[in-house]
């Protein structure tokens, strides 16, 4: 039974909004808005869903979405068919008739084959359903469908050259902070932790885990329980610059300090920087900077 009113995701309905090409601007672009044929709304979809839908076409926007295109583009494009799974918002009808909707991608690592081929769809309808632009609404269990495949994703992205407990994760702290040890660096560390503190934020410096265990595990495992890692690269230090990589890698943002932009790599230079001069006024600007910045990432 449909409720009348749902003020959640359903867990046993999705919407399968299928284009015609992978070259839409639904495929192209993160957000924003979209429409869709208006004859085509409800194929392919139980007659009792589609009363109930049709009836009240706002209410779509309360199912899970995922977004495909028709397989018979796969051979003229030689390479997969894009799919999103995909959060939409305020679905109306246009005055000729067809749907107007906002939309926010939530998952863009899946394809049209991926989908069309699991188990998920081949429980939902005829497999002409792969060559058809239509909207459909199905009742099946989308989010275990994905909840399962992130989770094997995980699996399967496990690191090979860490020892880590659990994977994923958990984030731990706020900021990581990656800087030489010398003891030159000790005022730019103090400025680094005033300006976590301005920001309400938990810092953790890997040489403040006492425990026996190897350098290079805890390196890790502060980057990636952390939200934000700050890099000194002063002087192009490696192995700051090596930490700068695991972060970026693990998809954790990174702001990167250092006293003179020659020490900035040019493949990095369209990263988030900032130069600063080592003595007291200098330290006060980067605190502040730091300060602010650490705010608006920990915001994301």
């Amino acid at each position: 039974m449909v409720p009348r009113r749902p003020e959640y995701w359903r867990l046993d309905q999705y919407n399968l909004i299928c284009y015609g090409s992978a070259d839409d601007p639904i495929f192209k672009y993160p957000e924003g808005p979209a429409e869709f044929w208006g004859a085509r709304m409800f194929e392919f979809t139980a007659p009792e869903i589609r009363g109930y839908y049709t009836r009240d076409i706002g209410q779509l926007m309360y199912l899970p979405t995922v977004v495909v295109a028709e397989l018979g583009n796969a051979s003229r494009l030689g390479s997969p068919v894009p799919a999103r799974f995909t959060q939409i918002s305020n679905v109306r009808r246009a005055s000729g008739g067809d749907v107007l909707f906002e939309y926010r991608h939530v998952d863009d690592t899946i394809t049209s084959e991926e989908f069309f081929n699991s188990g998920l769809f081949s429980q939902t309808g005829d497999r002409i359903e792969t060559a058809r632009t239509h909207w459909a609404v199905k009742e099946w269990d989308l989010l275990g469908w994905l909840y399962n495949r992130w989770k094997e994703r995980d699996a399967l992205a496990k690191p090979r050259f860490f020892e880590v407990g659990e994977w994923p994760m958990p984030k731990t702290h706020d900021v990581a902070i990656m800087m030489p040890f010398q003891p030159e660096f000790d005022p730019v560390y103090d400025a680094i932790k005033a300006a976590c503190d301005g920001a309400v934020a938990i810092p953790r410096r890997v040489d403040e885990i006492y425990r026996p265990s190897k350098i290079a595990d805890d390196i890790f495992t502060t980057i990636v329980q952390s939200r934000l890692v700050i890099c000194d690269i002063t002087g192009r230090n490696p192995n700051v610059l090596y930490e700068a990589g695991l972060a970026h890698a693990n998809n954790i943002q990174v702001i990167m300090i250092a006293q003179s932009d020659g020490d900035i790599p040019f493949d990095l230079r369209h990263f988030r920087y900032f130069t600063y001069l080592n003595n007291g006024e200098g330290l006060r600007k980067l605190q502040a900077k730091l300060e602010r910045a650490i705010c608006e990432c920990l915001r994301e």
